[in-house]
């Protein structure tokens, strides 16, 4: 697991691939306190480099996404496959449409309240 913070931003950046998703997801459940202890407003997860999620992987992401919204941080999937997104949106994990600040990559995502993230939100 890749992660970068973007204290301009105030956003923790998870990047996730195939080769690693296994051990990402268990240092994920790890770490995941720690990423959040600064209090950052959004953390976005960067699915771009993985090709097949598992249910490991639906369920995990659906445990960080619990336990963002208890801390009152947005959560953001961004660029997932193709084939994943039906799985995704199914699970609530994916909502509506909005752009990551400093990136200016489209991602999707939802908030803490549950609240879809608008267009453009910064």
């Amino acid at each position: 697991m890749l992660c970068r913070e973007d204290r301009v931003h105030d956003v923790v950046v998870l990047v996730l691939s195939d080769d690693t998703l296994l051990d990402a997801l268990e240092e994920l459940r790890v770490r995941l306190g720690g990423l959040l202890e600064p209090g950052p407003s959004r953390l976005v997860v960067d699915l771009s480099r993985v090709s097949r999620l598992s249910s490991a992987t639906i369920a995990t992401l659906l445990w960080v996404k619990r336990t963002c919204a208890a801390r009152a941080v947005d959560v953001v999937v961004r660029r997932p496959s193709r084939g994943s997104v039906g799985v995704l949106h199914r699970t609530g994990l994916l909502t509506a449409p909005t752009t990551d600040p400093g990136t200016l990559t489209r991602g999707v995502g939802v908030g803490a309240s549950g609240a879809p993230h608008g267009r453009g939100r910064s």
